[in-house]
């Protein structure tokens, strides 16, 4: 394994929009691996569609904004195979919108101070998120949900821009 990556986007849909004025500044969170330089670089995401595996130049055409992060210490060779093990793991899978549903409910408690609800489940955020975790890097050390948003993981104390 060659490299491994999280990598956050923003479209400027009209999810993306109401996305902005929750308060978030990235709507999506996807894991992007070169295993192989002949390859090119592959991303596994949970998507609409369920989690899949893609060509990085087809994730990212129609993206607005992206930026990509890596582990500030770097990562061993098993760390970054056993990231792409769980990814790829989870491929077919389908999409949870009902954690979608919960994830825009805990961003509207939180934006009228109620406090904070968590729940488990899979969306994009969570993949990258729980595959880290697999490889027994904790993005969000003291965090103690496994609902995050693409905004947490970018912001996770253990990256740095790439």
């Amino acid at each position: 394994m060659r490299q491994v990556h999280i990598v956050v986007t923003w479209k400027g849909d009209l999810l993306g929009r109401l996305a902005r004025r929750f308060g978030l500044t990235w709507t999506h969170a996807a894991l992007r691996y070169v295993r192989d330089e002949s390859e090119g670089a592959r991303v596994i995401e949970a998507a609409a569609c369920g989690i899949r595996e893609r060509a990085w130049e087809e994730f990212i055409a129609g993206v607005r904004e992206w930026k990509a992060f890596a582990v500030r210490e770097g990562l061993s060779e098993t760390q970054m195979r056993e990231i792409v093990a769980y990814a790829w793991g989870n491929v077919g899978k389908p999409y949870s919108y009902w954690w979608m549903l919960r994830i825009a409910w805990r961003l509207i408690r939180q934006r009228v101070g109620i406090g904070v609800l968590t729940y488990p489940g899979h969306v994009c955020s969570s993949l990258v998120y729980d595959a880290f975790r697999y490889a027994g890097v904790n993005l969000l050390p003291g965090h103690s949900s496994p609902l995050v948003t693409p905004d947490e993981v970018a912001g996770s104390p253990l990256l740095e821009e790439w």
